[in-house]
């Protein structure tokens, strides 16, 4: 027989943790896709609020814009884990998503005085600071979660993603359409940004030994579940970096994992102009036709956890 393994409160800090990580992802994830609806309410104003600029920008140019973000967003993955040994998931995850709020919160300033180009370099700067976030995110996850619940609350975590591409699309055609106009959809997704740092800097903290709020069975049952060693966090492992790739799976994997990303940001970027270009919605119609296949992906990734 085995002693039952007291783990604190049904719903405790690792928990709010979970919930902490699915709310930045969300506001994240907010400010980097709403750039698909934000080009098409900038370049024809006849769908949207009247009141504000209309671009004549090109195919070529709404494309560089579309594709800007992850020229900087693939640069700074692996800084992200470096930065996290330094500095702590606390500090990187804090300063990386204000950082996206404020490339936000000054885009419509930078596009009245720069115009495209100037869009383009506001979105390269975003991807950078959230390129640091995912790495945050796994470091985060795994200095909190017990292996047998590492799983569910990584799960539960990840649908942030889905959410931000729900509210991302839906929400930004119906703050175009109204009297903020297309400016609104970046001061609003900064505002999310910054309320989800405010969050994150009350609530998170490293690890369960340094959370003011969590309780010792919890901290306990946390920590003896990781194994922690008292010279574990000088213990340098060595990468072997050539066994992994000529890994066979691993490489298979890579290309999979391409192949997924480039489909799903591809449509994340452009069903809000073949909406509008060939199907002629206006905004408020096309936001919400392009969330659909976003909503229809966060309701079936949620159907395991069930």
């Amino acid at each position: 027989m085995t002693a039952e393994v007291n783990k604190g409160p049904t719903l405790g800090i690792r928990h709010l943790q979970a919930l902490l990580i699915f709310i930045t992802i969300t506001s994240v994830y907010i400010g980097r896709l709403n750039v698909g609806v934000s080009v098409v309410a900038m370049t024809n104003a006849e769908s949207t609020n009247p009141d504000f600029p209309e671009y004549d920008w090109t195919e070529a140019e709404k494309s560089y814009i579309l594709s800007s973000f992850f020229w900087g967003y693939i640069i700074t993955q692996f800084l992200g884990g470096y930065l996290c040994k330094l500095f702590g998931v606390k500090n990187v995850m804090f300063w990386a998503t204000f950082a996206s709020g404020v490339c936000s919160a000054v885009t419509p300033l930078f596009i009245g005085w720069g115009g495209w180009a100037t869009y383009c370099g506001i979105r390269v700067l975003m991807g950078f600071a959230q390129g640091l976030i995912f790495p945050c995110i796994h470091q985060h996850l795994a200095r909190w979660s017990p292996p047998e619940e590492r799983n569910r609350l990584g799960a539960l975590s990840h649908t942030g993603i889905e959410a931000g591409n729900v509210l991302s699309m839906f929400v930004s055609g119906m703050i175009a359409k109204g009297p903020m106009g297309w400016p609104g959809i970046s001061y609003i997704s900064a505002g999310v940004a910054f309320a989800s740092c405010a969050l994150w800097f009350v609530l998170a903290a490293n690890n369960a030994t340094e959370s003011r709020f969590i309780g010792e069975a919890e901290r306990n049952y946390i920590e003896s579940s990781l194994k922690h060693k008292e010279n574990y966090h000088n213990t340098v492992i060595p990468i072997p970096w050539r066994a992994i790739f000529t890994s066979g799976p691993f490489l298979a994997l890579i290309v999979a994992r391409c192949a997924e990303t480039w489909g799903l940001s591809t449509l994340q970027a452009e069903i809000p102009a073949y909406m509008n270009g060939v199907l002629q919605m206006d905004i408020k119609d096309n936001a919400f036709f392009s969330a659909l296949p976003f909503l229809a992906m966060w309701i079936m990734s949620t159907l395991p956890l069930s």
